[in-house]
């Protein structure tokens, strides 16, 4: 905190940081628009920290611009601690607008990977079953996820990612730095994929009587 840290000092610097984004996505919308007409325009990977939402200022400026935001698990997954998961939706949902979501998500499970030798006792699952059970549960947390006011806004996630990564010596893939699949983990990412495809073809059914997908 800045000694000089004041009141009015706060508001110039929220201020500022209105304009800012306010200019970053306006340009980038103007840009896009002139060369790809139609396209929707998507937020930064992820727009706010991991797991919660972005300041009130920055999806305030940044909603006009917007299609999409792309947040890091709005819902937070992977929080045994995270008492306010509501609020946060409804934080995201208030100041961001009427908009759909998409989340951008991700997790190891380095002791049953090719970078076993970096696992550590830390780590949230050991084995790629338990990493897909965890995927399935993810799905089932973004699915059910709605504000207050009973919008559901998460119409996608992002996955990172589709191979590990080397750099980083983590288990983020599909597959490994060799092109194999980890095969248990996949199989559970294939049927919880396709279990959500039934699920949503059934509300999208119920919904419009009459016209079945």
């Amino acid at each position: 905190t800045l000694a000089v840290d004041t009141s009015r000092m706060q508001q110039d610097m929220s201020t500022w940081l209105s304009l800012y984004v306010g200019q970053y996505y306006s340009t980038i919308k103007s840009v896009a628009g002139a060369q790809a007409p139609g396209y929707l325009l998507f937020g930064v990977s992820p727009v706010g920290g991991w797991g919660a939402p972005p300041r009130r200022t920055v999806l305030q400026a940044a909603s006009p611009y917007l299609d999409v935001f792309t947040f890091g698990n709005i819902p937070p997954f992977i929080c045994a601690n995270c008492a306010d998961v509501q609020q946060r939706i409804d934080f995201a949902a208030k100041y961001g607008g009427d908009k759909p979501w998409v989340n951008w998500e991700g997790f190891t499970a380095q002791a049953g990977s090719y970078w076993a030798q970096a696992a550590a006792s830390t780590d949230y699952v050991a084995t790629q079953l338990q990493r897909g059970q965890l995927y399935r549960q993810m799905l089932d947390g973004l699915l059910n996820a709605k504000d207050t006011g009973g919008t559901y806004h998460v119409v996608g996630s992002e996955w990172w990612a589709f191979y590990d990564s080397r750099g980083e010596r983590a288990n983020w893939g599909l597959l490994d730095r060799r092109d194999d699949p980890y095969e248990d983990f996949v199989a559970e990412v294939q049927d919880a994929n396709w279990r959500l495809m039934l699920k949503l073809t059934d509300i999208v059914n119920s919904a419009q009587p009459g016209k079945r997908l």
